[in-house]
């Protein structure tokens, strides 16, 4: 009876070895660079907002769209714990309500910033060396 560090077959020679463990990783980085590509593909905000969606701002209204959210949440566990901490807290008026203003408070800063910003290149253009 072989003991049980014996291994089941005889020893291969190195160079069969060595062969063996190059083409086992060049199988895995394959498999791995297919599986980063699909993840990469699956992960992408713009298709993960238009599966929620169906393609349609009315989407978010129709049943279907909150299955299908559900149904993300178990592929992504990070998605339903972020929805089970900032469901609860937009349920309360008063957060809505800062959250809200403190959305269009940064609205108006990025629009004033925006608006300068151009301003600021519009003048330069036209100041610029040709304009002389």
């Amino acid at each position: 009876m072989p003991s049980k560090n014996a291994p089941l077959s005889p020893q291969l020679p190195l160079a069969v070895r060595k062969q063996l463990v190059l083409t086992r990783i060049a199988v895995d980085r394959v498999e791995f660079i297919q599986a980063a590509g699909e993840f990469r593909q699956c992960t992408h905000p713009a298709r993960l907002a238009r599966r929620l969606l169906f393609g349609s701002a009315a989407g978010v209204l129709q049943p279907a769209a909150w299955v299908r959210l559900f149904a993300l949440t178990r592929h992504y566990p990070y998605l339903s714990s972020v929805l089970g901490t900032v469901v609860p807290l937009l349920l309360r008026r008063k957060t809505v309500r800062g959250l809200l203003s403190r959305l269009v408070k940064a609205g108006a800063v990025g629009g004033m910033v925006y608006g300068l910003l151009r301003f600021g290149r519009n003048a330069a253009r036209s100041s610029g060396p040709g304009a002389g």
